[in-house]
């Protein structure tokens, strides 16, 4: 006996398919959901950088995630944009806004001597060629003398009558934790 065909139009068959239908609809709800906070992570160092300074002005807000600590001294979010190589890397709000990324960390300062020198040329490569200068101050913890703090700063607008804020800066540091016997050398971008 010959099986019988359905119509496409059958009853059957239009409940079978809505049923798939609002099944793919639920799913694609949830993946667009979903994808919503997903950003890209930078392949590079330059790239990630270039990414921070970019949301900057915005206050950082495309790149904000969840709040770690909410107090009367500050704020602190987890960040949705890592730079490539950081070990950590959050927003702090204390005395203005900033993305703050722990680049390395070491208890030898022999080790901290080449990766100062390394995070040094890779910000200098990167940053001077989108028209940042870097100047420097003294280090003012003891022993840390060879440790200038970096500051890579572009050049003030010449037309101040728009009251536009500052462009947004970097600046990179060595810090000792007494506590860890660690050096860390972190990298900091600020809004302004």
């Amino acid at each position: 006996m010959a099986a019988v065909a359905q119509a496409p139009w059958s009853l059957k068959n239009y409940k079978s398919q809505k049923k798939l239908f609002k099944h793919f609809l639920f799913i694609l709800i949830i993946l667009v959901g979903l994808g919503q906070n997903i950003q890209a992570q930078p392949n590079d160092f330059c790239t990630g950088v270039t990414a921070v300074l970019a949301s900057a002005p915005n206050k950082f807000r495309d790149i904000k995630d969840t709040t770690i600590v909410a107090n009367e001294l500050g704020i602190m979010w987890t960040t949705k944009l890592t730079i490539l190589g950081a070990i950590k890397c959050r927003l702090v709000s204390a005395m203005g806004i900033r993305y703050e990324a722990a680049l390395y960390q070491t208890k030898s300062l022999e080790l901290l001597q080449t990766a100062y020198n390394k995070y040094k040329e890779m910000l200098n490569a990167c940053l001077q060629s989108k028209g940042y200068k870097q100047s420097h101050s003294d280090n003012f913890y003891p022993g840390l003398a060879d440790y200038k703090k970096l500051m890579f700063t572009l050049p003030a607008p010449a037309d101040t009558s728009n009251n536009a804020p500052p462009p947004p800066h970097a600046s990179m540091e060595v810090d000792y934790f007494k506590g860890t016997g660690a050096y860390t050398i972190t990298l900091n971008i600020w809004e302004h």
